[in-house]
């Protein structure tokens, strides 16, 4: 693909071991001396395994308030030990068992409240169920409202990035300072820590210093660049999926994200498997998903369509997921209704 080539930072590998090894912190830490090169806001923070927080006999902690609870989120991860494992719907090939659990319940303690709030993450998407094709990554995904995705290489590194604002396609960067990466890793045993081959999640959350949060393009030549991509800019993302939606690369020390490292083992990667896991749907997102399979169903014999056309159909409810029959919905009775009047006026 020729216009998806991006440039390999010559010592992003060794900077980001360097890096990581130096902000690996309590929840408790004063942020170190590295920020000092980074304007202060509300979203810079070092990454903290949401684990990692020392435990507290305090019950005065449990009873913040809820707009205490927000405001921790943006200076300091939750205790993941404040929420539980959300309730996973739908087999994963990268969150299983027990480990997938905690992964999971680590990155929930980091979301955004309206999301933390959720104990149900529903998987939408997933290469080995609904193939490898950025076209049907796209037509299941896009408008389903803040989204998680999972990434799991051929080295088995696991990492991903949540995004807080619909997936939508366009030629420019989009998104809001809710947005942030996140890294697996596996802890290493030491005198402090017994853990050795737990996983531990670490969130990059947005710098503030520009809003290069999330890029969705496809099927253009034309295009600055096709694929999916997180942070960086036009040529080296922070992590970005090609339009082949096998390969991918990453890139370290980009501003978008603080102190966001490569996220790989190395800067491009073969993808083994990917998911997209969305949140109970609001009802702004359930709205305008049904206003976009209305506008299916009308180039659409009834009960017919392409796999995709029908899982968006099943997803607003016009669609029964049982019998792939169309229900009797206002919408229909309305478009009868306006049908006859617009042959009466004729």
């Amino acid at each position: 693909m020729g216009n998806s080539h991006h440039t390999k930072p010559s010592s992003s590998r060794e900077g980001n071991h360097n890096n990581s090894s130096n902000r690996t912190v309590t929840a408790s830490s004063n942020t170190n001396n590295d920020n000092n090169n980074v304007p202060p806001t509300q979203h810079q923070q070092d990454p903290i395994p949401a684990s990692s927080e020392p435990q507290t006999n305090d019950t005065s902690h449990q009873e913040t308030s809820e707009s205490n609870v927000e405001q921790s989120h943006t200076s300091t991860p939750l205790s993941c030990n404040n929420f539980d494992a959300p309730q996973l719907l739908g087999e994963s090939s990268i969150l299983i068992g027990d480990e997938g659990n905690s992964i999971a319940q680590q990155i929930r303690a980091n979301l955004p409240l309206e999301q933390k709030l959720h104990n149900k993450w529903t998987m939408l998407y997933s290469n080995t169920k609904n193939g490898t094709s950025i076209a049907t990554f796209a037509e299941i995904v896009m408008y389903h409202g803040p989204m998680l995705i999972f990434i799991k290489d051929m080295a088995d590194n696991v990492f991903g990035a949540f995004s807080s604002v619909s997936l939508e396609k366009k030629p420019s960067f989009y998104g809001n300072s809710n947005c942030f990466l996140f890294k697996v890793e596996t802890e290493e045993n030491s005198e402090e820590n017994n853990n050795s081959g737990k996983k531990s999640v670490k969130i990059f959350p947005a710098s503030g210093r520009n809003d290069n949060y999330v890029y969705f393009n496809y099927g253009n030549k034309y295009n600055p660049y096709n694929g999916l991509a997180f942070g960086g800019r036009m040529g080296c993302f922070s992590l970005c999926i090609e339009e082949d939606w096998r390969f991918g690369k990453t890139c370290g020390d980009l501003i978008t994200y603080s102190f966001s490292p490569q996220l790989s083992s190395d800067s491009e990667f073969e993808i083994n498997s990917i998911e997209c896991w969305i949140f109970p749907l609001s009802e702004s997102v359930q709205i305008d998903l049904r206003y976009r399979a209305k506008a299916k169903q009308s180039k659409q014999a009834l009960g017919e369509g392409n796999a995709a056309e029908i899982f968006i159909l099943k997803q607003a409810g016009i669609m029964s997921s049982d019998n792939d029959h169309i229900r009797e919905t206002a919408y229909q009775k309305d478009t009868s209704s306006n049908s006859n009047n617009n042959n009466g006026d004729n």
